[in-house]
């Protein structure tokens, strides 16, 4: 695969170096889809833990456009809130272009991922990635008081 630049990475680039990056990190890559298959981009397995990451592209894969990037982050935060909610304890990650709107989106929301334990990962067009948001123990918010009469 030739070098490309990272504002000109497809969803197929991105899952493509991802696989490639976690296979080189020990895990073995169960699934890794295209934009034309259905179902979570990445499933891999190392030492009895799971990864389920989910991939976006800073560009469309047939037409060779920018992506809504608001679009394809709320896309991927829904797909990756699903996959924790069905599994508590795999690690689950959103993967992204290192790109200045996606940084922004993922930064605008990451009290929630933190909270979620979703990791979000910026590919640098390299292969090489890096963790902007780390899964931790899931944050203990605390509890507001109940409401004395109904909010309006």
């Amino acid at each position: 695969m030739s070098i490309l630049s990272t504002d000109r990475m497809t969803e197929n680039d991105v899952v493509s170096l991802t696989a490639a990056y976690v296979k080189a990190d020990g895990w073995t890559v169960h699934r890794a889809l295209t934009v034309h298959q259905k179902g979570v981009d990445i499933f891999a397995e190392r030492a009895g833990t799971l990864l389920y990451a989910e991939a976006k592209g800073a560009v469309n894969s047939r037409t060779g456009k920018q992506i809504d990037t608001y679009g394809a982050s709320h896309s991927a935060l829904m797909q990756a809130s699903s996959i924790r909610t069905r599994d508590h304890e795999a690690r689950v990650a959103i993967v992204l272009p290192d790109v200045e709107l996606y940084r922004f989106h993922m930064n605008s929301i990451s009290r929630v991922l933190e909270a979620a334990r979703i990791e979000v990962w910026l590919m640098h067009a390299g292969g090489s990635i890096r963790t902007i948001i780390e899964a931790t123990e899931p944050v203990r918010w605390a509890q507001p008081p109940l409401p004395t009469r109904p909010i309006t």
